[in-house]
């Protein structure tokens, strides 16, 4: 998010007139606007602290909430990864959106091209196998170097309230000549990504999944 700031033409006219100073070109022209500009920057953070601190307390995640909250991944980590995947994968015309706001748009237009929708059940499959390996290397259960590869499937269920994008993946290591194979599969949808709070209900759920499969694993030496 960036605010900007604009002082139209008549707004300067109407500061000269209150000034007693006519709002002549010559004098517009001589008007110092890097002060100005300086000052209000200097102006505006001033109000921006202020609005910060006296919205209501319960507007705002504090910083010890959002440090228990977040977990493997927060959802500003979420969105810069989707973004980023989703310039990739995009067809041309949306490649300049942001990945939310391609789902909204996705969400209110009833005509939806193909390769558009396709490209956003790409992304959300590639993030939950970023969960995954995340998961599993960053516990030290497997390497980078034991991941094999991995299959996304997915598909997209519509009705007058949301796009649902039904993903599964099959990511699969290999450890001492056997292979180990995860299954893991969650529905998606805007909601998932519209709240801190709703991000992280969402990537618990998909952890969760992962544990007993880590379980089978260790037990039979291959999930197989």
């Amino acid at each position: 998010m960036e605010i900007v700031i604009k002082i139209s033409n008549e707004s300067i006219k109407d500061a000269f007139e209150k000034s007693g100073i006519p709002s002549t070109r010559e004098n517009m022209e001589k008007l110092d606007t890097n002060q100005v500009t300086e000052l209000i920057y200097s102006y505006a953070y001033d109000s921006l602290e202020f609005v910060i601190e006296d919205t209501e307390p319960d507007t705002f995640i504090s910083q010890k909430q959002y440090d228990r909250m977040v977990g493997s991944f927060s959802l500003d980590d979420f969105h810069d990864i989707a973004d980023t995947e989703f310039r990739e994968v995009s067809p041309e015309s949306i490649k300049h959106m942001a990945f939310v706001d391609a789902l909204q748009e996705f969400q209110h237009n009833s005509i939806i091209d193909f390769d558009d929708i396709h490209s956003a059940g790409v992304v959300f499959c590639h993030f939950l196998d970023g969960v995954l390996d995340n998961f599993l290397i960053e516990n030290g259960y497997f390497t980078e170097n034991e991941f094999l590869d991995f299959t996304p499937i997915w598909c997209t269920k519509q009705d007058e309230q949301r796009i649902e994008y039904e993903c599964k993946i099959v990511s699969v290591f290999e450890r001492n000549n056997k292979k180990a194979f995860f299954k893991v599969e969650y529905t998606f949808s805007i909601t998932d990504i519209e709240s801190e709070k709703a991000f992280q209900t969402a990537l618990s759920a998909i952890e969760d999944s992962i544990k007993p499969q880590i379980i089978g694993v260790y037990q039979n030496g291959s999930n197989s």
